[in-house]
């Protein structure tokens, strides 16, 4: 824990550096670790975590305000959460995280029940299940397909991995 706490703190005296007026609050420290601990069991890479870093110093560059993890920060964040009760425990800390799950317009976890709001799901295995309900118009497929699904495909549809087999494809040469 006190290494999560080490990089905490190098972390805000870079956004210092950069002219930020950092304001540390007991309950943001606490989501702080947390939600670095829940990254860093879901980040396979340092590139990855470099790239979670940037987006966050990009939002304070942006937005030129006191640090603290605002709703918004949360969300880049929860994109990296591999739980429901990750989202829950966030939720459960301050009073401003309380809508945090409703503000995703996607599943960024295979469950669904905690994102009332979705307009895209994410479909992450074959066993996850198409939902159907008002609102939600396009469903991306991040598995593996194969191409007669892919020919099959809906106008809402949308396949980021199509496997072609051998015979598959009516093409002469």
């Amino acid at each position: 824990m006190n290494d999560v706490i080490e990089k905490i703190e190098v972390y805000l005296k870079e956004l210092e550096k950069i002219g930020l007026e950092v304001e540390r609050k007991e309950g943001d420290l606490k989501v702080a670790m947390e939600s670095i601990i829940s990254i860093e069991k879901a980040v396979e890479t340092d590139m990855e975590m470099n790239e979670i870093k940037r987006e966050i110093v990009e939002h304070f560059k942006d937005n030129k305000e006191k640090w603290e993890i605002t709703i918004d920060i949360m969300m880049i964040i929860g994109k990296y959460f591999e739980e429901n009760e990750d989202y829950v425990k966030v939720m459960k800390v301050a009073k401003r995280y309380q809508q945090l799950t409703q503000m995703y317009h996607f599943n960024p976890i295979d469950d669904t029940s905690l994102f009332e709001n979705i307009e895209t799901q994410y479909l992450y295995s074959p066993d996850d299940k198409k939902i159907c309900k008002e609102g939600l118009n396009r469903y991306v497929y991040l598995h593996e397909v194969d191409y007669e699904m892919f020919k099959n495909k809906q106008e809402n549809e949308i396949f980021k991995t199509v496997v072609l087999k051998r015979g598959q494809l009516d093409i002469e040469i």
